[in-house]
């Protein structure tokens, strides 16, 4: 019996990739017929394309803040995430008569902020260079951060502050500002802290998993639209199966 334990266990991994797989393919191809797959609403990511576009529309910022977390460990995948809303923000935002602000808590985030800013200026054709200050690394640690990070968010050019990464209870310390200062707030973590702070602070946060279906979001287009469909299929089906064994668990201690 145990010789065959590990057998079966890769035999259902192996299914359980192929029919996530299938998943992925069927949705492709829903997508390349014109059919809408994904409707599930997340009212934070209108606001947030309503808010860039009237800043820009009146002249003032967007200030985006990507947190203190870097390109490598377990706060990566968020990193990137936020870099994904830098990518579809920054082509109006960059238009805006007082254009985008970048502030972030980490040397390689800043640096592929800056990237990203400059491909979006190139593809954007945009007359003006960046200016140096449009990218502001405002410290190395979790605090100075958020302090340095205070001066961008109660800007009066500013109209709407999005923190957007790892954040921590030093979030606190900027949402109080852009209340103070009357900015339109977006934001959104995976930190059950910083989930707590912005709960308190903010209407509609982004929660987790949903920063990292931002490119789906902004692009209903992409390929990751057909991720997110087969991930949420696939949601409901371990939930029905959990919810069976559950069931079948009680019915045999009767």
């Amino acid at each position: 019996m145990s010789a065959w334990l590990p057998i079966t266990i890769n035999i259902l991994g192996l299914l359980v990739v192929v029919f996530f797989s299938t998943l992925v393919y069927y949705f492709s191809q829903s997508r390349k017929n014109s059919k809408r797959i994904f409707e599930r609403d997340i009212p934070a990511y209108s606001k947030m394309k309503r808010s860039v576009e009237v800043a820009v529309e009146t002249g003032n910022r967007m200030h985006l803040s990507l947190g203190y977390g870097g390109l490598i460990g377990p706060q990566a995948a968020i990193s990137f995430s936020s870099l994904k809303i830098l990518e579809k923000t920054s082509p109006h935002a960059l238009l805006s008569e007082n254009p985008a602000i970048i502030s972030c808590g980490d040397p390689s985030l800043n640096i592929s902020a800056h990237d990203v800013l400059e491909t979006t200026a190139r593809n954007i054709e945009l007359d003006a260079k960046l200016e140096i200050n449009q990218n502001q690394l405002t410290g190395l640690s979790p605090f100075s951060f958020a302090v340095g990070a205070l001066q961008l968010t109660s800007d009066r050019k500013t109209s709407v502050n999005i923190l957007s990464g790892s954040f921590d209870s030093e979030s606190a310390l900027m949402l109080d500002s852009a209340e103070r200062s009357e900015h339109s707030t977006i934001a959104g973590s995976a930190n059950l802290i910083a989930l707590a702070v912005f709960f308190s602070g903010t209407i509609d946060p982004i929660i987790g998993e949903e920063l990292f279906a931002a490119g789906g979001y902004f692009d209903p287009d992409s390929k990751q639209v057909s991720g997110m469909a087969a991930e949420d299929i696939f949601r409901w089906v371990i939930i029905g199966i959990i919810l069976m064994g559950t069931l079948l668990n009680i019915i045999g201690g009767l």
